[in-house]
């Protein structure tokens, strides 16, 4: 199997076709070519190569078939920089002789590149060395800087990827390399390969409880730690709680041990209370919380936890008033960093932090605030905060730029300034065609027209 995996790259006998129109005008997908004859023809015209790995059941996949790959300007840059093509990676009785003759150097590529989700895109050296990898739907800019992307990674991520592959044989055979271990663990997750980054991750964390704490006092290494700590009987534990100052220094973040200790109590104490207090169909008691959490840590912490064990349990049962009332308090009392403790799942396991703050504001700025509030002075609570999530939403993705900026207009109108609400629906007009998004120019559009007319938008 090693043997095998290793050459792979280098010995696809074909590549599956999708089923592409003649007239198809935006990214010219290669059919009937084996693999040695698409990087003949790579390293003939001095491109890389790009394949899109798809299943006949991903939704996503077809979205990308309808509004993506028929872009003008997709087609423009891929077909300037990269040989593609399509493979199908599974399998349906309908399938004809040339895709059934695929199906195991699909099941290969599965493995060797550890595929766990559609669409996924594979870039590659016109000799066939793989040098980026992303998956899930893009819009027509964000693809186009994915490509880009990729483009400047050629060289270094190959050899990354090579280096991280030999690595994780040497791993699997009991030779572990513990000054490469965050290393296979980061990329472990860059290619969604989480049982193993999993394992890794156990396995390190083993190694790091008998180290010394000077030893442990490393950035890189705080900052994995902090990514896996879950208890407070931790033995690592004590380097957050016992000296907060020292870590927030090296990590040259205020309130960075803060958070962690914070996300420690959610796991270990409010999540296990609110999810009694579920079984019984009762509130919790937040009184006996509160006493219980300033025992074991501090009135403070145990202050900032409860409030946000309340946001949480007002919000699963709609009580509006409370919800919006204690997510308010939260903010105001501790910062939007502490959203991460109400914040009870992250979507994305790559998910930043920072993501996680503003997705956060939007949503309760959005449906809470917008649709449901008419108190101004909540009304001026969302437009404060929004004003900044919109400022960090242009370094994101054309996507959220448009969407918090749509946010932020309804806010605005609802409030009264009309006409810098109008400004920013152009805005997010703006980015929404940045994204070749023409659903949500539309939407935003008819926003406009309603602002001028003095209509109401919620």
């Amino acid at each position: 199997m090693k043997k095998t995996l290793s050459v792979l790259a280098l010995c696809i006998p074909v590549l599956l076709v999708a089923q592409v129109d003649s007239t198809f005008k935006g990214i010219k997908f290669e059919q009937g070519l084996s693999w040695e004859k698409i990087k003949q023809e790579a390293a003939l015209k001095h491109k890389a190569i790009f394949l899109d790995l798809f299943t006949t059941w991903c939704a996503f996949c077809k979205v990308m078939d309808k509004e993506v790959y028929p872009s003008d300007s997709a087609g423009s840059f891929y077909n300037d920089h990269f040989v593609s093509a399509r493979v199908q990676m599974d399998t349906m009785p309908s399938d004809d002789e040339f895709t059934k003759s695929w199906y195991l150097q699909a099941s290969l590529i599965e493995k060797r590149y550890r595929i766990k989700s559609y669409p996924t895109f594979l870039f590659f050296t016109a000799d066939g060395k793989i040098v980026y990898k992303d998956a899930g739907y893009k819009n027509v800019t964000d693809f186009i800087m994915l490509g880009q992307q990729a483009k400047l990674s050629e060289q270094s991520y190959a050899n990354v990827y090579e280096d991280y592959l030999k690595s994780i044989e040497d791993y699997r055979s009991g030779l572990k390399d513990y000054d490469k271990m965050l290393f296979l663990i980061n990329t472990a997750k860059k290619l969604n390969d989480f049982e193993l980054a999993d394992s890794l991750s156990n396995d390190f964390s083993a190694h790091l409880r008998g180290l010394s704490t000077s030893q442990l006092n490393q950035r890189p290494i705080l900052e994995f730690i902090a990514g896996v700590i879950k208890s407070s009987k931790d033995p690592l534990f004590p380097l957050f709680y016992s000296k907060p100052e020292k870590v927030d220094a090296l990590m040259k973040q205020s309130g960075y041990a803060r958070s962690i200790v914070d996300k420690v109590i959610r796991l270990e104490e409010t999540g296990p209370a609110l999810k009694a207090a579920l079984n019984t169909q009762s509130e919790p008691n937040w009184d006996s919380l509160f006493s219980e959490l300033t025992f074991k840590f501090t009135r403070k912490y145990a202050d900032r936890a409860v409030l946000a064990a309340k946001v949480r349990w007002y919000e699963y049962h709609s009580n509006w008033p409370l919800y919006t009332n204690n997510f308010i308090k939260l903010v105001e009392l501790y910062g939007i960093e502490s959203l991460l403790i109400y914040r009870s799942i992250v979507i994305q396991p790559s998910e930043k932090p920072s993501i996680a703050i503003d997705g956060t504001l939007n949503y309760f700025s959005m449906e809470m605030i917008f649709r449901r509030s008419t108190d101004r002075k909540e009304i001026a609570f969302a437009i404060k905060y929004m004003k900044d999530v919109v400022k960090r939403s242009a370094f994101v993705n054309s996507y959220w730029a448009h969407a918090t900026r749509d946010t932020y207009a309804n806010l605005l109108y609802k409030y009264g300034d009309k006409k810098n609400a109008i400004k920013m629906e152009k805005e997010a007009i703006k980015y929404a065609i940045k994204g070749d998004e023409q659903q949500s120019v539309a939407e935003y559009t008819k926003v406009i027209e309603k602002i001028n007319k003095n209509l109401p938008t919620w």
